[in-house]
């Protein structure tokens, strides 16, 4: 069964209400990742490997996985091998093929046109250079909080 990272419950009032995040219908979300998430300043599009097929874009990416806004739904516990060019200063872009496990992934309600979908990844197996990789796109370019 997949896990959700987010917990439904009201945002408690002060300081902690930061770790909640809203979601649709005035409803909160608290935050359980490990690790904080960082979203890219640009288009960055992510593929699935073996199939050569745009999986979707990337939304937010830190060493532990990443979430994506896709055309497909994807099923929970869904395993792929996605594709993404990441930001490098040395040689412009590094291009990362990486295991990721399906561990949610929800209908977005705005869209009305086509079906959208935003679908988390946790990252399996990742070699420390590939994480390192990724933290350092993180802190040094083209990425925000």
């Amino acid at each position: 069964m997949p896990v959700d990272l987010f917990e439904a419950t009201p945002p408690p009032p002060g300081p902690k209400a930061e770790k909640y995040k809203p979601i649709y219908g005035g409803t909160f979300m608290k935050e359980r990742r490990a690790r904080k998430r960082r979203r890219p300043t640009y288009y960055l599009r992510v593929f699935d490997d073996h199939s050569d097929q745009l999986a979707g874009s990337l939304i937010d990416i830190s060493p532990d996985g990443l979430m994506i806004a896709s055309r497909k739904k994807y099923r929970g516990d869904e395993n792929i091998r996605v594709r993404l060019s990441l930001p490098d200063a040395i040689v412009g872009e590094r291009t990362l093929v990486l295991d990721a496990k399906n561990i949610w992934c929800r209908k977005e309600l705005d869209s009305s046109i086509h079906d959208y979908f935003s679908a988390g990844f946790s990252f399996e197996n990742i070699a420390m250079d590939e994480a390192e990789m990724i933290k350092n796109s993180m802190r040094n370019y083209l990425f925000q909080d």
